[in-house]
């Protein structure tokens, strides 16, 4: 199994990055981790369409979806058998709305992809990877995701956007690679009225420490002040093994 990353910008494509856009790569071909702003270009870039086999979506927030009406303009103008897409409970009404208010036929895009909305529940299978799927704190529906492949005991965990939570830490225990957001940075001043989402980069170090990762990639995060985050999350991470996503970087797991 292989990461890939296509786009790590947090909530706004930053100097030409795309937004939250990975591929996970194993001998059963790629499977696309949310398809932010400008992903699909980032994937021509890296590999093309072809060898492309589902997408999968942790949630229905622009940054994390937008890119698939360019995908479906993509698969359909190179005639290409429809891609199996999964999204999130309630994913395929909130691409019909979004369709419908920029004036894209809706119909067009399921043409292009064999739609399915995942079941949280339980654990999917994908390319030959078990993906594991548990609820974050977010607004609306979000899932963390746990990636393990038959053929590997190595697992990779990705966070998507989430305010802490302590059962995040049992659900990242042990992986061999965790890729984890760092959104909130400056973090907002405590205030109970004040309601977070995200995790700030001293809450994404000590879910790496908890959580005993053995490598951890910070990822959603504001390019503009990537020092000082890396800087916090490895400080109370306690973990030398911490990097920052940089799109069409590789990871092997």
């Amino acid at each position: 199994m292989k990461l890939h990353i296509l786009g790590c910008s947090s909530v706004y494509p930053c100097g030409g990055q795309a937004t939250s856009s990975y591929l996970v790569e194993t001998t059963r071909g790629g499977l696309l981790v949310d398809c932010g702003h400008e992903a699909p270009s980032k994937l021509v870039e890296y590999s093309g369409l072809r060898e492309l086999s589902a997408v999968i979506v942790s949630h229905m927030h622009p940054d994390h979806f937008y890119g698939l009406f360019a995908l479906s303009n993509c698969v359909g103008a190179e005639k290409l058998p429809q891609l199996p897409l999964y999204l999130p409970p309630g994913g395929s009404g909130v691409l019909q709305i979004v369709a419908d208010e920029i004036g894209v036929d809706y119909e067009r895009v399921l043409d292009c992809f064999q739609l399915v909305e995942y079941d949280p529940v339980r654990s999917n299978f994908i390319n030959g990877l078990t993906i594991q799927i548990m609820p974050t704190r977010h607004p609306i529906n979000t899932y963390a995701m746990r990636f393990s492949e038959s053929t590997s005991d190595n697992q990779l965990v990705f966070t998507s956007d989430t305010a802490w939570f302590d059962e995040l830490v049992g659900f990242c225990s042990g992986a061999q690679l965790l890729l984890v957001e760092a959104t909130d940075y400056p973090q907002p001043e405590a205030d109970e009225s004040i309601h977070r989402w995200h995790l700030g980069p001293a809450e994404a170090g000590r879910l790496i420490r908890e959580a005993k990762v053995d490598r951890a990639i910070v990822t959603h995060y504001d390019a503009r002040h990537s020092q000082a985050i890396l800087s916090d999350v490895r400080s109370v991470s306690s973990n030398d093994r911490v990097v920052l996503a940089r799109p069409h970087e590789e990871h092997l797991i």
